[in-house]
């Protein structure tokens, strides 16, 4: 399991959030705005 950040939570960042989604061995842990 990989433990990601994603920093922006704007447009952009709604579509890399949904990217990561959709990785079975990713999970969103921390959102940087």
């Amino acid at each position: 399991m990989i433990d990601a950040a994603l920093f922006g939570a704007g447009l952009i960042g709604s579509v890399h959030a949904k990217n990561l989604a959709h990785h079975p061995g990713v999970r969103l842990r921390i959102i940087v705005d």
